[in-house]
């Protein structure tokens, strides 16, 4: 943790020491719904509100095609349901997890125009799992919990692998630029290993954004 945060705060002064026609800093932030695929026999939950954003560097080859880097955060959520049908007097379980991530992204943008399109694919830490679950009893009663999620060791797993793919526009206004468009992501891996069945999460929405 102490050496992802050493690299955002100086990720700035190393792209602003080196800073020419060919190297760029910004600020990205995307709100978006996210949920979790996978094949579990609990019934799909609605979407949640999650979001991300990142601080990155853009290193221009040619006139279409730059690297990307940086280093931001991710929040993504998961809704789970159990369904007990009366055992130990508990007739369902809701629960809504939160997801925390540091995540250092590398991919490219490549530039037609105004309009853009940029892959990525990053590392992501794990840093903390939030749970609000809610029991509905028998009686009609209910009860709601919010903890975080730390009561099994390793269940989580530490490390994970998203992807992520931004179709935008970029407005140039001389001494800096906007950046607008629609950003999605998606993990090849599973965010723990307390369930039989794969837990990848994903979410799209909008992204908006600032470049120097």
């Amino acid at each position: 943790m102490k050496s992802l945060l050493l690299i955002f705060l100086l990720f700035p002064c190393f792209v602003l020491s080196g800073q020419s026609k060919k190297f760029s800093v910004g600020l990205e932030y995307s709100p978006n719904v996210t949920n979790i695929s996978n094949g579990s026999p609990f019934p799909d939950g609605p979407m949640s509100i999650g979001h991300n954003a990142f601080l990155k560097g853009e290193l221009s080859l040619n006139k279409h095609l730059s690297l990307t880097t940086g280093v931001g955060f991710l929040n993504t959520k998961q809704y789970d349901k159990l369904f007990l049908n009366g055992q130990l007097d508990i007739a369902l379980i809701e629960s809504h997890r939160s997801h925390e991530y540091m995540v250092i992204p590398v991919g490219f943008k490549y530039r037609f125009g105004q309009f853009y399109v940029q892959p990525e694919i990053g590392m992501a830490w794990n840093q903390v799992n939030y749970v609000e679950q809610r029991s509905y009893l028998t009686n009609g009663s209910v009860i709601t919990q919010k903890y975080e999620d730390n009561l099994i060791p390793d269940q989580y797993n530490k490390i994970t692998v998203p992807a992520f793919l931004t179709i935008g526009s970029e407005f140039d206004l001389g001494t800096f630029s906007i950046l607008f468009g629609i950003k999605g992501y998606y993990s090849f891996s599973d965010i723990s290993n307390r369930t039989p069945w794969p837990e990848k999460y994903f979410g799209v929405g909008m992204m908006t954004g600032i470049k120097f």
